[in-house]
């Protein structure tokens, strides 16, 4: 485990995600062999109305991310394991009303990652695609980076 994710604040425990809107790429760290050593779970609720039970809200703000680590830590506590959350909105099968963000919390930190966004006259199904992917990519990278 200390291969993949070297950092001091990691050693000793398992990771656990709950990853809301972007992020999905993290799900490929359970392609390597021996990653359920430093994987204890990985929690997708996706939909709006799943999020809104689990949560009070499928909003993607800072204050919805602390709420949803708060919740996710009674479960994964960070003395046991290292709990990451994700809650993003990324591009979409419409243009956004909004800015795409995601808002990454771990316990040594919270950031807001800033998202590429389409304009309403580029906006189209394909490049919408492309972009999400994009964006999943950037999101993913910079999770790593604050694990490594």
């Amino acid at each position: 485990s200390s291969d993949l994710f070297p950092s001091h604040d990691i050693t000793g425990r398992k990771l656990a995600f709950l990853i809301t809107g972007g992020g999905i790429g993290l799900t490929d760290l359970l392609k390597f062999p021996g990653s359920s050593k430093i994987v204890e779970n990985i929690h997708i609720p996706y939909g709006v109305t799943t999020l809104t039970k689990l949560f009070g809200t499928a909003e993607c703000n800072l204050e919805a991310a602390l709420n949803q680590y708060k919740g996710f830590t009674e479960i994964y506590s960070v003395g046991d394991y290292y709990p990451v959350v994700i809650n993003a909105a990324i591009s979409t099968d419409r243009p956004r009303k909004g800015k795409n963000r995601a808002y990454i919390i771990t316990p040594s930190a919270s950031i807001e990652v800033e998202l590429a966004s389409l304009d309403e006259a580029e906006w189209t199904f394909e490049e919408a695609y492309k972009l999400r992917l994009e964006q999943d990519r950037q999101i993913v990278d910079r999770v790593l980076e604050l694990l490594c």
